[in-house]
């Protein structure tokens, strides 16, 4: 660990009755005033990966606080559920700014592959109703973030079949149709 942060590992952000809690670590910095905050949410086609070790942790000892996110994969809940949990967590961690010392009007998310997918929807859904979801037990907190980067995430599903790929992205079993829960072609809503 540097002498530069204090980590909060395994902060349970969602419970549910019948699916496994989710989980945040949070890296802060030792600082005098309140940082802002920096999201990770980490790739895996959905399908798998983990919040721990961000790639990102070294922003920390430039003055940023770090929260890791989880988030549910697709074999254990279809989309919008991951987008309703990622805004879950924003809204705990904007409702624990000041028990943590982080700056809550100043939260930036980035994410990898399905990271940044969920990244890119965290910053351009904000009041959407259908992807704001309603769990947690911070709702009266705002879900808005100030700043996204998409590192490599799919903004546009319906045009992944169009680029070259050893994986059928047009098939059910894609990742993205696991995600969605059948072919991209059949949820053109989602």
């Amino acid at each position: 660990m540097s002498d530069k942060e204090f980590r909060h590992i395994g902060l349970p952000y969602l419970r549910f009755d019948q699916a496994r809690d989710l989980r945040l670590d949070l890296y802060l910095p030792r600082t005098d005033h309140p940082a802002p905050l920096l999201v990770w949410i980490h790739g895996g086609a959905w399908m798998h990966g983990d919040k721990s070790d961000p790639p990102v942790l070294p922003m920390v000892d430039e003055g940023w606080a770090l929260a890791s996110i989880q988030y549910h994969f697709s074999q254990e809940a279809l989309f919008p559920a991951q987008i309703h949990q990622c805004k879950a967590a924003i809204r705990w961690l904007r409702a624990q700014a000041a028990r943590f010392g982080f700056n809550a009007e100043r939260i930036g998310v980035l994410g990898a592959s399905a990271g940044g997918h969920l990244a890119a929807l965290l910053g351009t859904s904000n009041g959407q109703a259908a992807l704001e979801g309603d769990l947690g037990e911070h709702r009266d907190q705002s879900s808005s973030v100030q700043a996204v980067v998409d590192l490599f995430g799919p903004t546009d599903f319906m045009r992944l079949p169009d680029h070259p790929s050893d994986l059928d992205h047009a098939a059910p079993d894609s990742p993205e149709g696991l995600l969605l829960g059948g072919a991209v072609a059949d949820h053109p809503d989602r």
